[in-house]
């Protein structure tokens, strides 16, 4: 039998030429939208430097047992952050001066104790220089000065602030108007609360509902608790490897008249009179002299 010959059509080979195109075009978008795909990956969020800030409250102005610093340091470490962290502590106007009053018309902060205040700040910053890092100290609000520090930043830098809890309505307030300028500023920011303010932790403690199950006298809660509890060790002092803040990391920060690593306000500067600073000068009257830090 002669063996015949199959000559595709004209029309056939137009159309296997058009097929062919059409795959080599679908070829190069899916190319480009690799590209675009895996551009987008590397402009994300996620790949963003991430800034570690450890912001001091008014309770944990120290480096030894510290649950929030320790925290603040293992997160950095987690995240193989070589810059090191942020200490930062600020001086709010509403806590200090004459213009910081209760609802009663009494000063929430006189200027004996701003005074001390004020020293362990000082005290703080310096053990800190000792291991490399640094303080950055405000005067204002800190929502303002967070506002201040990150504003045109964020598209580059993601905040992870961490700071003690707190319980009184005023701090929880503070810390509230903080996280909504963080989060407004780059979505992805977080503010952290580390409980460290009591001996026991409030976790451990031996009642059905925790701190809502606590006995209304002493005696039986010292009792249950003295069987059950067991009181933490210390934390230890981070050292120099785990404090020490990058030079690029400082030339990143605010360098304001109130606000850098060097500024540190006087009793004047926070709101008190000349009477008041001198009433809260050493007395020699006085059998002990008790200074901050």
């Amino acid at each position: 039998m002669r063996e015949i010959q199959m000559i595709p059509h004209k029309r056939t080979l137009s159309h296997l030429v058009v097929v062919q195109a059409l795959l080599q075009i679908s070829a190069i978008v899916f190319s480009m939208s690799r590209v675009a795909s895996l551009s987008m990956k590397a402009a994300s969020p996620s790949t963003k430097r991430q800034m570690f800030v450890q912001w001091f409250r008014h309770g944990d102005l120290r480096l030894h047992d510290n649950p929030a610093l320790t925290r603040t340091i293992d997160l950095a470490k987690k995240e193989n952050s070589e810059e090191g962290i942020v200490p930062m502590f600020c001086f709010d106007p509403r806590v200090f001066g004459n213009g910081a009053t209760s609802e009663f018309g009494s000063l929430k902060c006189g200027a004996r104790r701003a005074k001390f205040v004020i020293e362990s700040v000082e005290d703080l910053r310096k053990s800190l220089e000792e291991k490399g890092s640094g303080l950055l100290v405000a005067h204002g609000k800190p929502e303002d000065v967070f506002e201040d520090m990150f504003q045109g930043a964020c598209q580059n830098i993601v905040p992870r602030v961490i700071c003690q809890e707190e319980v009184a309505s005023e701090e929880k307030k503070v810390n509230k108007k903080v996280n909504s300028v963080l989060k407004r500023l780059q979505k992805d920011s977080t503010l952290e609360y580390i409980w460290g303010s009591t001996m026991y932790d409030p976790e451990t403690l031996p009642f059905e509902d925790g701190l809502y199950g606590m006995p209304d006298t002493f005696t039986p809660f010292r009792n249950k608790v003295e069987k059950k509890c067991e009181i933490g060790k210390p934390l230890p002092t981070p050292g120099k490897a785990q404090l020490k803040m990058a030079d690029a990391l400082k030339s990143t920060l605010p360098n304001k008249k109130t606000c850098s690593l060097s500024y540190l306000p006087t009793l004047a500067e926070l709101g008190y009179t000349q009477e008041q600073i001198q009433e809260a000068e050493y007395d020699s009257r006085s059998v002990m002299t008790f200074k901050g830090g």
